[in-house]
């Protein structure tokens, strides 16, 4: 069977898509889960002390994450939307890192009172929000050396 119904939407192989795009037009997106998890696993053999963080904002499919999930893989989650989301698929919270270098007040509490354990930081203002609403949790500093920045830059990053 070249395809699966997930949600009401279909994972499908390359010959599927090629077919539905001959007929449909384009753009069309084509995910297939062969080379998901081909991807996955090449990462994980050649980088074996690196625990995957997938960012779920690069494709939040509910079937590539079900798939991630499946693998084993980390969660990178940029909103307390996108923590609700994975949750409700499946995904324990543990497995999630909330790397929003700004985050909302409540989107911290929320975010802690559902059990996600780490949280990345790159300014003095996040980390004293982080201190204060998730006190027990493991936090990444995020920083970035930049010769030539923006003043977009240095709202973002720390040096």
């Amino acid at each position: 069977n070249t395809k699966k119904r997930v949600n009401e939407k279909m994972l499908l192989d390359f010959r599927t898509a090629k077919k539905i795009a001959a007929k449909h037009g384009t753009p069309v997106i084509a995910i297939s889960e062969k080379r998901i998890k081909q991807n996955y696993n090449a990462f994980k053999k050649y980088m074996p002390r690196v625990e995957i963080h997938y960012a779920v904002k690069a494709n939040g499919h509910k079937g590539v994450l079900n798939i991630l999930r499946n693998l084993g893989s980390n969660f990178d989650v940029a909103s307390f939307g996108e923590i609700e989301y994975l949750l409700s698929i499946g995904v324990d919270a543990s497995k999630l890192i909330y790397s929003n270098p700004v985050k909302l007040e409540q989107d911290i509490i929320r975010a802690y009172n559902v059990g996600v354990e780490w949280f990345v930081y790159d300014s003095d203002a996040e980390i004293k929000k982080l201190a204060r609403y998730a006190p027990e949790s493991e936090v990444v500093l995020k920083k970035q050396r930049m010769k030539n920045f923006t003043l977009f830059g240095t709202l973002f990053r720390c040096d």
